[in-house]
Order: C-alpha cells, then structure tokens, then sequence
C-alpha cells in the first residue's frame, strides 16, 4: 500500500463504506468497519447501474455476485408512458467486452453481496451502542494532532 495508513477505521457500512473497506483491504491495509445496523441492511427498491460502476464492482471482485443476482443489458430502451419504444440510449462496455455496459439490482441484495464481501476480507462489526457513547468530535489542525484524534477515535469505537 502507498498510503501513510496502513491500519484504518471505517464508521458506515452503507454501499460506500463497505467498498472502500474492499478497495484498501485489496491494496495491503489492515481495516475495521464498525456499522451501527447489526443486519446491514439497505432500503428502497432498484438500483440502475453504469458501466463504470460495473467496472469498480470487477475491480472490488464482485461483479460475478453482482451478474448472477442482477441484470445485465446493453443499452437503455426509452418508452412512451402507454408503451412503445421511442428511442434507445447505448451504454458502452467499459467494463470489458465481455461485461454489458450497465444494470440493475435491488437495493438490499447489492448490499448483501458487499456485506458478504467486507465480512469476508476485514475486521467488521456492529455498534448498538446509544449514540452519544459513540460520538466523537474530530477537528484536524495539524498532523500530529490528526493522528492523536485518529487514536481516540479507534480506541472509542473499539469499546462499543
């Protein structure tokens, strides 16, 4: 890993915690994901999806999940409201040629298939700890007090 860090707290296990939770484990860090729901669970319904996030989804090691549980297309077809098509929109295979260039999946088995992932490769937990035992105060002035607060921070989130 090039970073200066090499041990890292990450606080959030939504879409964006749990992929940067992959990302750094891949380049050598040693994380820990403290999420505050013990079931990780997403809400709402479907999610559209571009070739660019296809391409992160290769890179994270995901993908296959993602295509054997999604959908997978070339193109985006636009519809009048009673039905016919009236135009369509190509998505590119940036992900690779053997990749469609975009998708779709439901919310919570996109982040099933991310928390089965971090799980899988970091230290990761849950807090149900009442809010104000877990909060914490972070202002950065300079490096060293970064690192002094970057302390407190872990040692706090290790008691929940």
């Amino acid at each position: 890993m090039t970073s200066a860090a090499q041990r890292i707290l990450i606080i959030g296990g939504g879409f964006s915690g749990m992929s940067a939770a992959l990302e750094l484990r891949k380049q050598g860090a040693d994380v820990d994901l403290v999420e505050i729901d013990p079931g990780w669970r997403s809400y709402g319904a479907g999610i559209s999806l571009g070739g660019a996030t296809l391409r992160a989804f290769r890179r994270l090691g995901i993908l296959d999940a993602f295509l054997a549980q999604g959908s997978a297309t070339d193109g985006v077809h636009l519809c009048a409201p009673h039905g016919p098509k009236v135009a369509e929109l190509p998505t590119p295979r940036i992900a690779g040629a053997d990749v469609p260039g975009g998708g779709a999946i439901m919310r919570p088995v996109l982040a099933r298939i991310l928390a089965e992932a971090t799980r899988a490769s970091t230290r990761s937990r849950s807090s149900t700890a009442p809010p104000d035992a877990a909060a914490v105060t972070a202002s950065i002035v300079a490096s060293h007090r970064a690192r002094a607060e970057a302390r407190s921070l872990i040692a706090v989130a290790r008691r929940i």
